[in-house]
């Protein structure tokens, strides 16, 4: 059984080179055309038509590249932090109302 996957237009970015080049190490006796595998052409010229066999992961990972935090993850960690505080606030007025028998004031002035 013979595998060929050359002369494909391969993307080379941070998330797929490293698990892809695990892949053709894994299976390199299967795939026949190695030298071949390539990434497709690009702006930037250190990925541009490199084979991704034995390209170096610096040249796509750059330690210097940072994810910023999207604006879902800052919601999420506010409602998070919302909700940390309600329930902080609810197990401190149970177990002052277990100690003393009195109501949290908001549940005191309510019908």
């Amino acid at each position: 059984m013979h595998v060929f996957l050359g002369h494909n237009p391969w993307r080379c970015d941070c998330h797929f080179i490293p698990r892809f080049q695990g892949l053709l190490l894994k299976y390199r006796r299967v795939i026949r055309d190695l030298p071949d595998i390539r990434c497709s052409k690009s702006d930037d010229k250190t990925t541009s038509f490199v084979q991704i066999s034995t390209m170096p992961l610096g040249n796509v990972c750059n330690s210097e590249m940072e994810m910023p935090i999207s604006t879902i993850n800052v919601v999420n960690l506010v409602l998070l932090a919302l909700i940390m505080m309600v329930l902080g606030k609810f197990l401190y007025d149970w177990r002052n109302f277990k100690a003393t028998g009195k109501l949290p004031w908001l549940s005191s002035i309510l019908p």
